[in-house]
């Protein structure tokens, strides 16, 4: 792959994600469209577009322009990697004084407000890197030096397939290197190795690639044996199958979403892995629920709300989000949330748990939105983390109080994630 067909493509895909759209997509379009590249050359393009994609701001800053021309971008950003010298470029763009933009770039001249620097170091719209900044307070650069990085390579075994040192065993022979998650049980991290998706455990559906963080979530829901589990909002169904493993073939897990292209993705992803206790049903963003589904709700020993969320505590895997939220969508999620979640409540049965997650380190998003479900509902109460975990495997990824589940990127090497566990009582409180 020449500099100049890099140059193309990285363009190409960078002019795309500008437009709009995801950048895990516009890749997978691309890659569908480019089948004879080698695995190595997906690779480096991949790194290298993503690495575009979170200069995007600085790149516009150090040009001195609103929203550069792909390739001016691109070019610049290669330039800065030293993949190009600035007598290379003479030819091209004549306005750009490339040394000039080089040093823009490094310095970042006449940014002193540090949230502001953050939002352009990190292409954050400046919404985004002053709510973070207030949240996270004295952690807040940690964090930010952390979202720079891209997240992990993080699998899940599969229990229906075997445990994870079946799977270690599988990928060893196929040429792979990896270390054991550090907080949940059935995660391994690969460190090296070819495409997983092109492997023999893939195949098999031996794993499911989720990160650590995600894990958790399902471990923490901890469905009983030969339960029934309702994840509210499933989508393409990563946590929904990581349940169905933990229940091991028995019991059942309804998966419900708004969208039929996801939940149809997540049938496929479930007839791979044998998850044959999952069923995915679509209902309507507003309105009473289906009969059926109601029904079940009222019968669920678990009921897991992974609420849409503004999805800063995974930036490192989509760093193109936070360019894009303003005040005015973070203040509108944790409505949404608690919209969410109070549809469940009044079918929630007596001993049953709500599981309330997000994957944003917002208070407003998370802890606020927890506080509203109790007061809605004083029948209520928490569960700590601590009593499902045990309390020294609880200790680091929870509160001081072992109350709630909180990861982040800087402190744990997970994406972020914020989990809390309410039950219904068993004996309903009088209320004067």
């Amino acid at each position: 792959m020449s500099p100049e067909q890099t140059l193309t493509w990285l363009a190409e895909l960078f002019a795309r994600q500008q437009s709009g759209g995801y950048a895990s997509d516009h890749l997978a379009h691309f890659f569908k469209s480019q089948r004879q590249l080698e695995a190595s050359d997906r690779e480096s393009l991949a790194a290298q577009f993503y690495e575009l994609v979170r200069r995007a701001r600085r790149l516009a800053f150090a040009l001195d322009v609103e929203a550069p021309d792909a390739k001016t971008a691109v070019r610049l950003s290669m330039l800065v990697d030293g993949t190009l010298q600035a007598s290379m470029l003479s030819g091209f763009h004549p306005e750009v004084d490339w040394q000039q933009a080089l040093e823009r770039f490094r310095a970042l001249p006449g940014v002193t407000d540090p949230s502001l620097r953050w939002a352009i170091l990190r292409n954050l719209s400046d919404d985004v890197a002053s709510a973070l900044s207030s949240a996270l307070r004295d952690e807040a650069e940690a964090f930010f030096e952390s979202i720079a990085r891209p997240g992990l390579r993080t699998i899940r075994a599969n229990l229906l397939r075997g445990d994870r040192d079946d799977l270690a065993t599988k990928l060893q022979a196929e040429g792979f290197e990896f270390t054991p998650t550090r907080f949940a049980t059935q995660g391994l991290v690969v460190d090296a190795g070819p495409d997983l998706f092109r492997t023999a455990a893939f195949r098999e559906g031996a794993f499911e690639m989720q990160d650590e963080g995600s894990q958790l979530i399902a471990e923490i829901v901890a469905p009983p044996p030969g339960g029934l589990v309702v994840d509210v909002c499933a989508g393409a169904g990563g946590k929904s199958l990581a349940l169905a493993s933990r229940l091991g073939g028995r019991g059942k897990v309804l998966a419900l979403d708004i969208h039929e292209h996801k939940l149809e993705v997540l049938r496929q992803r479930a007839r791979r892995a044998g998850a044959s206790n999952i069923e995915a049903v679509r209902i309507e963003a507003e309105g009473p629920l289906p009969p059926r589904v109601f029904e079940q709700l009222a019968r669920a020993d678990r009921v897991l709300v992974d609420a849409p969320c503004s999805g800063l505590g995974v930036l490192r895997r989509n760093p193109e989000a936070g360019a894009r939220l303003t005040r005015a969508d973070l203040d509108r999620f944790p409505v949404l949330q608690a919209s969410i979640a109070q549809r469940v409540l009044p079918s929630l049965a007596p001993g049953a748990r709500l599981v309330y997650s997000t994957c944003t380190v917002l208070p407003a998003e998370n802890e606020a939105v927890v506080s509203s479900l109790l007061e809605v509902d004083p029948d209520l109460e928490w569960v700590r983390i601590s009593e499902i975990l045990g309390g020294e495997r609880a200790k680091p990824i929870s509160d001081s109080e072992g109350r709630s589940l909180r990861l982040r990127p800087d402190l744990h090497g997970t994406d972020g994630f914020f989990l809390a566990v309410l039950r219904k009582r068993r004996t309903r409180m009088v209320h004067g």
